[in-house]
């Protein structure tokens, strides 16, 4: 299932397509230029550092990004964006991208290596990617913030 890219654009760890691909598929300054991406997630790992000391880091992101591709199963698009932070594009509705957010934060808790923050949001065609990943970046520290473990939405 791994993806196919130049090697600059595939994350060599986890296989998946990397900030550099979503570059060159959506400009520097990108703006969504297609319909079919229809809510974006921003997740990391909780305490990534103190999971990366106490076991095999490279194992729990692994494990974490399998997660979300099985239950994501072709309905859009999982990137590594750095470190421990990943970005998804759902081809899916709010309230479906919601539902398998939070299924895929119990998943991983019950995977009990680590646990996950979320943020989603709706794309906006008329905002900037940029600002469309900061909304959702910023949803994803709420949740941080309230101690990880969770998704948080934007409300509309």
């Amino acid at each position: 299932r791994g993806f196919t890219g130049s090697a600059s654009e595939v994350d060599a760890l986890t296989g998946l397509p990397n900030r550099n691909f979503f570059k060159d598929m959506f400009g520097e300054r990108g703006v969504f230029n297609t319909t079919r991406y229809r809510c974006l997630a921003v997740f990391d790992i909780d305490f990534f550092k103190e999971a990366n000391d106490n076991m095999n880091g490279d194992e729990a992101l692994v494990s974490v990004v399998q997660n979300m591709l099985r239950l994501l199963n072709d309905r859009g698009m999982v990137l590594r964006w750095g470190g421990d932070e990943f970005l998804v594009l759902f081809e899916l509705p709010m309230e479906s991208a919601y539902a398998l957010c939070r299924a895929f934060v119990k998943n991983v808790e019950s995977g009990r290596l680590v646990t996950v923050s979320v943020g989603l949001t709706e794309v906006r065609l008329s905002d900037t990617i940029k600002k469309n990943y900061y909304r959702a970046a910023q949803l994803c520290y709420q949740v941080k913030e309230m101690g990880g473990n969770g998704v948080q939405r934007e409300l509309p």
